[in-house]
């Protein structure tokens, strides 16, 4: 298990388990292994990881930062792909699993590059800079036929990724406003209604309904308060999602929202009480200054700085080999996948 990101250390297996040498989103310090000593050994044989810019709050690059990024992408490419084909070819395996970070990070970093539909995307300037992007998907493609040549004819090859990109998108400066706005109406729809059964004493505009969770770039998480019971409960996943579906860019009047799950609703299970109530998606480059609705009100905020690109829903498995029997792959059942790993059976 050849340096997967979000791993858990490294225990002891028949085999071997590097981790966070050269990924995208460290747990630790410094690399770990099983056996002790590998993790040290490979960097000492190929190195250590080059610099990354790799980061949740870096913002749009210029145009040096975006070669010196390249520059830094294929270099740990380089070293992966050498230090992967050594322990490949250093015993018979059952199982070799590998993983490249560098379609994360220039998808994050240079998305804008690429994509005609990103906002700021410029033909001119993309090809000046030599279609960055699409030089880190060559080294990646070329990486991997390397892999499968050398797994030899008798392997089951698995290359997969577990999602697409797109342009990034972003109302977290305004989410805490848009809760309060929010939690006001919950408050005064469900008092007229008297359908609420809060135990609380403050008047019911003050009442905190909903909550905002910790979530990514295009997404926003709620919690409905769990002493919203009964009818009330109900009537708060619908009273927000409608009013949700109302908003508009105030500058642009195009839609902010996409669609809207209930996580904790449709996936059953012991923990599902820690999934939030509801996930909001927005548009594809979703990045506005104000929005707005009949229900809600105007809300506007400074926008600060986001990187370029995010995940979206999507991604391929390509297998290869020996017969294999599977059912076509659903989101859900991906969500743990690493970006471009390769399986060497």
């Amino acid at each position: 298990v050849f340096d997967i990101p979000k791993c858990r250390p490294p225990k002891p297996i028949n085999g071997i388990h590097l981790a966070d040498w050269e990924v995208h989103g460290h747990y630790f310090q410094n690399p770990r292994s099983y056996p002790e000593y590998l993790a040290t050994e490979v960097i000492e044989q190929f190195g250590p990881e080059p610099p990354s810019k790799c980061g949740y709050h870096t913002p749009a690059l210029e145009d040096n930062e975006v070669l010196e990024m390249l520059g830094n992408l294929q270099r740990s490419l380089d070293q992966k792909c050498a230090a992967g084909h050594h322990y490949l070819l250093s015993e018979t395996w059952d199982l070799f699993l590998i993983a490249f970070k560098e379609a994360h990070c220039a998808g994050h970093h240079l998305w804008d590059l690429s994509d005609p539909n990103h906002p700021n995307y410029n033909t001119r300037r993309t090809t000046r800079l030599d279609e960055p992007l699409k030089k880190v998907f060559i080294d990646l493609d070329t990486a991997v036929g390397e892999f499968i040549n050398a797994a030899g004819d008798k392997a089951v090859i698995a290359v997969f990724t577990p999602t697409n990109m797109e342009p990034n998108g972003k109302i977290e400066h305004l989410a805490e406003e848009l809760v309060h706005r929010l939690n006001r109406n919950i408050g005064e729809s469900l008092a007229a209604e008297e359908k609420h059964d809060l135990p609380f004493s403050s008047p019911a505009h003050e009442k905190e309904y909903c909550e905002l969770l910790p979530y990514n770039d295009n997404c926003t998480a709620l919690r409905i308060n769990s002493h919203v019971r009964g009818s009330g409960r109900l009537q708060a996943f619908e009273l927000i999602e409608s009013w949700l579906k109302d908003l508009k860019n105030a500058d642009t009047g195009e839609p902010i929202v996409a669609g809207i799950d209930r996580p904790s609703m449709t996936h059953p299970g012991v923990r599902n009480s820690a999934l939030p109530d509801l996930l909001i998606r927005y548009t594809s480059g979703t990045f506005p200054r104000a929005i707005s609705s009949p229900q809600l009100g105007r809300i506007e905020a400074d926008r600060p700085e986001i990187r370029p690109g995010n995940h979206a829903a999507g991604g391929f498995l390509i297998l290869a080999g020996a017969p294999v029997s599977y059912t076509h792959l659903r989101a859900h059942e991906t969500e743990r996948l690493i970006s471009y790993a390769v399986f060497c059976l």
